[in-house]
């Protein structure tokens, strides 16, 4: 159609909308962002890039093979931050997972294999949480598990293999220049899975349920401490089970994973609407160059799978009309590996499910029914666990509805994130981002004028329209539910190519190759815009010392965001496992490297807070005292740049100063002969204990 006169001018018309588009993009990047703040910052990473890129020319010129050589290049340098043993275990149970998911993706077709590992992803993590409570979780059990499933799987290992080497073997035939710029994006973009655990979140919560899983070998569910303990965990389970498997922290190489499982997920997308290889290389740079894809990436946050499992369902809505093939049984499967995230995940999952509805009488229904029923067995253990142990399913949600004992009778929600929308959101999401999510302006990228301009045109392709009106729906309902821009965010990556598949229609392909191109470079220049750790020459330090043979590169950093995580090795060493410890900075409430023997006067705990806030009425600090003889604690963490309350100061002058940095001092109480033992708090709120015994 487009060869026609009429064609012709519909492509300049939309080649003028895309370059309307970037105009825009661009006038708000000079305008809008803080580039003093900002591009100091940026620097490192555009070096790197341009090293990557000097290097790809000459890897070209003597026909190395690109993506093989960058993959090893990235190992070797990733391997500095992140232990050659947390690699292999995650590289265990992902190659587990998907041998075990290849039995239930038969149906599926070609692209199957991320699916297979979506699915095996979801029936691990969901057994593992039902045995949370119970003293299993062990480097052996967990090896014998894994080594047991790739051994009743192992006839599946030969097609992956082939599957594998015919896809690198075609690459080396393909475009060089989107090849180049989609790889030299990707490492650039996980730099950040280098960072150990310094993120507020992952130290306050996520991380809890690996830290504990080392340490003591079940889940405490100590609810009333933190109250997302019960939240969906099944992004934390996977890391849990390969830091148990490594004794380290699992979240960087499982964030690696599912980065590699989304760009694969992308290319199986392009592949199934018929783009270009240019293009499926242009998708995967695009979706790489997002700001908040490699801010995510660097934390333990559940969109980082949440992202692949997304692309999974609408790669299965666009095979389900290739007349042959059968997507419930897989779709199932990825709705309870959606549901073991995020209980909000319902609201992308059923629209969705209602597009897929016309294809159900391909399928077996009697099966499905029994399949349905055994995927909301599996995923639901989170859910009865909270609701056995407190009343509410989804605590803190919700509480105004179930009125939990365990937090305050109202339905929670988070006042930062109830923006009024306007027809200038694209805009404002773009450049006035701090109103939407953690973050400086410019912290959501530049692509969302190219994206949202091509999917309102993708409504008028055949191919494209009920893909992109179901995002678009799942879109409306999650934004507006909470205008926070997370969580939208893996919506907008499954955008991507769905607007190429017009761009392509639309567009000459080299406007097209150059306008994505310029995006994804306007991306990588905000990179520092989406996390606090980025504006601090986190990646300059982290390759200084690579450049300077410096071993200790974790230490260094992690003690300076977060000392907590020494701070526990001292009490172990020496207090023993017997110890409990007050954080008394009420901006430091990182409960998670304690493995539960830590309490903070913070929401998070709403008895402790209650307790703390009336012990800081009694002047004296004789309440405070009394506080710490009734529950046990018998040390107080306190940071040296917080101003203790006076009341506090006053009960830390009984006790003595056991161990000092100069980052905090760890005071030391005796509790006194009429105290309770020491840690009671600790033994009082282990309702794992209570779950055994059922």
């Amino acid at each position: 159609m487009l060869e026609t006169p009429r064609g012709r001018w519909v492509r300049w018309l939309w080649t003028g909308v895309f370059v309307l588009g970037f105009a825009c993009a661009g006038y708000g990047a000079a305008t809008r962002v803080n580039w003093h703040e900002i591009g100091p910052h940026a620097t490192p990473f555009g070096v790197l890039a341009v090293i990557l890129l000097l290097a790809s020319c000459c890897f070209c010129r003597f026909r190395v093979p690109l993506v093989e050589i960058h993959f090893f290049l990235f190992l070797v340098v990733t391997s500095w931050f992140v232990p050659i043993a947390t690699l292999g275990a995650a590289f265990l149970f992902f190659l587990a997972a998907t041998l075990l998911g290849l039995r239930f993706t038969r149906d599926v077709g070609v692209g199957r294999f991320f699916c297979a590992l979506l699915v095996g992803t979801f029936l691990i993590a969901a057994s593992v949480g039902w045995l949370l409570p119970y003293r299993v979780h062990t480097a052996p059990v967990y090896t014998a598990v894994l080594a047991l499933i790739l051994w009743l799987n192992r006839k599946e290992m030969p097609e992956l293999r082939a599957a594998a080497t015919r896809w690198l073997l075609a690459q080396r035939k393909g475009p060089r220049f989107p090849m180049v710029l989609a790889l030299t994006v990707c490492f650039v973009s996980l730099t950040t899975v280098w960072q150990p655990t310094i993120q507020y979140d992952e130290l306050a919560y996520h991380s809890m349920l690996s830290f504990q899983l080392r340490e003591l070998a079940h889940f405490r569910f100590d609810l009333a401490s933190q109250v997302w303990g019960a939240a969906p965990w099944g992004s934390d389970v996977v890391q849990a089970i390969i830091g148990v498997l490594a004794d380290d922290d699992g979240r960087n190489a499982a964030n690696i994973a599912w980065f590699l499982v989304s760009c694969a997920a992308l290319w199986a997308i392009g592949d199934v609407l018929g783009l270009t290889v240019t293009n499926r290389w242009l998708s995967i740079a695009l979706f790489a160059s997002q700001p908040f894809v490699s801010g995510l990436l660097g934390t333990a946050q559940a969109e980082n799978e949440v992202t692949a499992v997304t692309l999974g369902m609408l790669f299965l809505l666009l095979k389900s009309r290739d007349p042959g093939a059968r997507v419930w049984c897989c779709f199932l499967l990825l709705c309870g590996l959606m549901a073991t995230l995020k209980a909000s995940q319902a609201l992308v999952a059923l629209p969705f499910l209602l597009a897929l509805l016309p294809s159900l009488r391909r399928e077996f229904r009697g099966r499905l029914v029994i399949l349905a029923l055994v995927v909301c067995g599996l995923f639901a253990s989170s859910y009865l666990y909270a609701a056995f142990l407190t009343g509410n399913p989804f605590l803190p949600l919700a509480n105004g509805v179930f009125s939990s004992p365990y937090f305050p009778l109202r339905n929670f929600i988070d006042p930062r994130w109830l923006s009024e929308l306007s027809w200038r959101a694209v805009w404002d999401v773009s450049f006035d981002t701090n109103r939407f999510q953690e973050s400086r302006a410019g912290g959501a990228g530049v692509s969302l004028f190219f994206l949202s301009s091509f999917a309102l045109l993708g409504l008028c392709f055949r191919k494209t329209r009920v893909p992109m009106l179901v995002l678009l729906v799942a879109g409306t309902l999650m934004f507006g539910l909470v205008q926070y821009f997370r969580y939208i965010a893996p919506l907008v990556i499954a955008m991507i190519p769905l607007c190429l598949f017009v761009g392509q229609q639309v567009l000459t392909p080299r406007v097209a190759s150059l306008g994505i191109g310029l995006l994804a470079v306007t991306n990588v220049v905000l990179l520092p815009a989406t996390s606090h750790t980025l504006r601090d020459d986190t990646l300059k330090n982290q390759l200084s010392f690579v450049r300077k043979f410096r071993p200790d590169i974790h230490e260094g950093i992690a003690n300076a965001y977060a000392f907590e995580v020494e701070a526990a090795a001292v009490l172990k060493a020496r207090a023993g496992p017997a110890y409990s410890v007050y954080l008394a900075d009420p901006e430091r409430p990182y409960l998670a490297p304690f493995a539960g023997r830590a309490f903070t006067g913070v929401w998070y705990d709403p008895t402790m807070k209650a307790a703390s806030e009336a012990a800081d009425a009694d002047a004296s600090g004789a309440s405070w005292r009394r506080l710490f003889a009734q529950t046990g604690i018998d040390f107080v963490l306190v940071t040296r740049s917080q101003t203790v309350s006076p009341a506090l100061a006053e009960a830390l002058k009984k006790a003595s100063v056991d161990f000092e940095t100069s980052k905090y001092m760890l005071y030391r109480f005796s509790l006194p002969v009429d105290a309770v033992s020491p840690g009671a708090l600790y033994k009082a709120r282990d309702l794992s204990a209570w779950l055994r015994l059922l």
